[in-house]
């Protein structure tokens, strides 16, 4: 046998040995990760990105008189977050309020005069006696008389319409004020909600 073949032969059963101690040592080296109880804590670094973002926006402007909760809390649908001081618009309502009652009030003032007017005609009434009774009669003597010259003496029927007429547009009009009156208050109504 030569040399390098005596060689060869001890250093392959060296390397062959070194190696299976090596991979039994590797194994007894293996540790199994687990959960476990334990009372400390852990710092980690990080972000939290939310689900959902909100953006409370004022609908109208005032001082705030009260915040529910802190930041990070929870609330349901319809719960009310920041209340505004509302007593100007309180003020408003109630004048708004006087308003639409002072146009149902003018509302109905105006259909009694028009009832009045188609039901009892002015135009067909002898005036009232004013002072002692003599100015009445002279105006009775003067505007009723078709015979006078120059004098047309009017037409009844034409002056009952024009004052139905009149009685009507008084109606319609005490109808517009209420009408007004309602959407105003609706309006400040709505701007209470936002407060």
């Amino acid at each position: 046998m030569s040399i390098t073949s005596r060689i060869k032969f001890p250093f392959y059963l060296s390397l062959t040995l070194l190696t299976g101690w090596s991979v039994q040592a590797q194994a007894n080296n293996v540790i199994t990760v687990g959960v476990a109880p334990h009372g400390g804590y852990v710092i980690l670094g990080g972000s939290v990105i939310p689900l959902k973002e909100v953006t409370l926006a004022a609908q109208m402007p005032g001082r705030v008189v009260n915040i529910a909760g802190e930041e990070g809390d929870k609330f349901t649908a319809g719960t009310e977050l920041v209340k505004i001081n509302d007593d100007d618009l309180q003020a408003k309502k109630q004048a708004a309020e006087a308003q639409l009652s002072s146009s149902q009030n003018a509302m109905q003032n105006a259909q009694v005069q028009y009832n009045r007017e188609l039901w009892n005609p002015r135009v067909y009434n002898p005036r009232p006696m004013a002072g002692m009774g003599m100015p009445s009669m002279f105006d009775g003597f003067f505007d009723d008389n078709d015979f006078m010259p120059g004098n047309s003496g009017g037409n009844k029927s034409i002056e009952r319409h024009a004052d139905l007429v009149t009685q009507g547009t008084q109606v319609s009009s005490a109808r517009s004020r209420i009408t007004e009156a309602e959407s105003g208050l609706r309006a400040i109504n709505a701007k209470l909600r936002d407060t």
